[in-house]
């Protein structure tokens, strides 16, 4: 599978148009449709997201965000990985050894490297920092040079 992660980042800056962040967001999602990638995300990061845009958009904004999730993972448009006990205890594994050297390092980051390593994916839609240490083979497609976001997708 050609996949991508999304992350509580990536969905926050789609769904809120106020984000300052969601024009860059929304053209590399296309992107990344028009290239044929399948995007994947946890359970976990829908309850994140959820909650995120509750605070900074509204209930408007969180509801219409469920809605159109799962309808998206109705229609197999976007894959839904759940954090069972098993990749629970891979996260939990991973924050342990993480969190020492890595400040506010969240759970559902775990869980979602947990789920890229399982999974084989290499992209996370996102610039959140802590993906830079979800190891060798994770990357996130945004980051910042010279104070600003830039995307980076490997070449087709």
């Amino acid at each position: 599978m050609r996949g991508f992660f999304y992350d509580t980042w990536a969905f926050v800056a789609l769904c809120n148009s106020a984000d300052d962040h969601h024009v860059a967001a929304a053209g590399l999602d296309l992107e990344l449709e028009r290239r044929g990638y399948v995007g994947v995300t946890t359970d976990y990061v829908f309850d994140e997201t959820l909650t995120a845009l509750h605070q900074s958009a509204g209930s408007h904004v969180a509801v219409g965000f469920a809605d159109l999730f799962t309808a998206r993972v109705a229609a197999e448009d976007l894959l839904l990985a759940e954090v069972n006990a098993v990749r629970r205890g891979r996260a939990l594994a991973l924050f342990r050894r993480l969190s020492r050297e890595e400040p506010r390092l969240s759970f559902t980051d775990c869980a979602s490297f947990a789920v890229m390593h399982e999974l084989g994916l290499e992209l996370a839609f996102t610039a959140d920092r802590h993906f830079h240490r979800a190891g060798k083979r994770v990357r996130p497609v945004f980051g910042v040079e010279r104070g600003r976001l830039v995307a980076r997708l490997p070449a087709e």
